[in-house]
């Protein structure tokens, strides 16, 4: 028993710490490595947070001043859906742009 874990050991420290002549011809050694490429620009990040953030709360301000002006018999669930969703749709991108701009990456 003690053989076998000895020599399994062996085995994985090498295949870890090279000796790759076993590997030759495997799929492994014809994997190439290329750069992880964002979708998006980290140096756009703070500009998509200052125009998502600025949207979200136009659409938010308009929802307040129509919650706020509109008598409650008048109210339509058609104009007030699509401002709150809106709304809360840029300012959670623009919340995510902030996080993504303080460098937590979410």
């Amino acid at each position: 028993m003690g053989v076998f874990v000895l020599s399994l050991t062996s085995l994985l420290l090498s295949l870890v710490y090279g000796d790759h002549s076993r590997m030759k011809g495997s799929l492994l050694s014809d994997i190439t490595v290329t750069p992880y490429v964002p979708p998006v620009d980290p140096t756009k990040f703070f500009t998509y947070f200052s125009v998502f953030g600025a949207v979200g709360l136009v659409f938010a301000m308009w929802f307040f001043v129509y919650e706020a002006s509109v008598s409650k018999s008048k109210r339509s669930i058609f104009k007030e859906l699509p401002l709150a969703l809106l709304a809360s749709a840029t300012l959670g991108f623009a919340f995510l742009f902030l996080l993504l701009w303080a460098g937590l990456w979410v």
